[in-house]
């Protein structure tokens, strides 16, 4: 919820976080929503091939780290329009590429309970969306609007804790395996 709050945080208030870099221009901002949506599909799909490749725990971990250090950098390269477009490139891949990994996570978890899971997690999701502009508009009376990514950092980097931490628990709370037991003639049985 942390990382889909912290991502639309900044989506919701795009053209006054990037007014520097559209000069207000309404086709240049539809520029930029086109290649975040554009890139967000892209890492929707390689989400889940990097998945399948790597496991979703990497997927999460570099996706959050990347988006991390990619919100931390908009408010200095958020004048030009050609370093936003690459910021939003790198977040449209980043922020939807986890997604895919997160969802493995939890059908992981157990196939028999996945459409419960999923569900809840998408609730998470909309839940997180939904925050997000409230808090934007009330964060924008103490911050500049340049200054949201800053905050969505803090909130990505929280993100990483808990997913650290979900890993941790679901790994601890998962069976492990038995092994085999001997026979006296030295077959497993």
């Amino acid at each position: 919820m942390l990382v889909i709050f912290a991502a639309f945080l900044i989506y919701t208030y795009m053209s006054v976080v990037f007014d520097r870099a559209t000069g207000a221009d309404s086709a240049r901002l539809a520029a930029l929503l086109s290649i975040w949506g554009t890139a967000a599909t892209v890492g929707n799909l390689a989400g889940g091939t990097l998945t399948d490749r790597f496991g979703s725990r990497l997927v999460i971990n570099v996706a959050i780290v990347l988006l991390a250090l990619d919100f931390a950098l908009m408010p200095w390269g958020g004048s030009s329009f050609g370093v936003t477009a690459a910021a939003l490139m790198l977040w449209g891949l980043c922020g939807w590429g986890f997604v895919v990994a997160q969802q493995h996570r939890l059908v992981a978890i157990s196939h028999a309970l996945s459409p419960i899971l999923l569900g809840l997690n998408a609730s998470v999701l909309h839940l997180g969306v939904s925050a997000s502009a409230a808090a934007g508009a009330l964060a924008m009376h103490w911050l500049s609007p340049h200054d949201l990514p800053l905050l969505s950092t803090a909130l990505v980097l929280g993100g990483a804790l808990g997913a650290e931490l979900a890993h941790r628990l679901i790994r601890n709370a998962m069976p492990k395996p038995v092994a085999p037991a001997f026979t006296a003639e030295g077959a497993r049985t």
